[in-house]
């Protein structure tokens, strides 16, 4: 069985590293981005977000996991906006 520190769980800022990997909290997902706490319960509910590790009632995201969600967020969004692009140029 595996021991996490809850002191480094509990600091405010802390990130938590377990077995190599970085882990973020829901408030530092949020932070991260850019949005309320109800709006991440959201994401968490839907389809192609990442799913969390939960702690003692609390949950953590693997950040690589985040980062990969981020830059798929953001091609479907330049996607978008050539496709728009392209439907005013024709």
């Amino acid at each position: 069985m595996v021991c996490l520190s809850l002191a480094l769980i509990h600091a405010k800022e802390a990130t938590l590293r377990f077995l190599g990997k970085n882990y973020l909290s829901a408030r530092q997902v949020c932070d991260r981005i850019g949005v309320s706490l109800r709006t991440l319960n959201r994401y968490a509910l839907a389809e192609g977000f990442p799913k969390p590790l939960k702690f003692e009632q609390r949950r953590f995201w693997l950040e690589d996991d985040i980062a990969a969600w981020e830059g798929r967020t953001i091609a479907r969004a330049m996607g978008q906006a050539g496709a728009a692009d392209d439907a005013k140029a024709a």
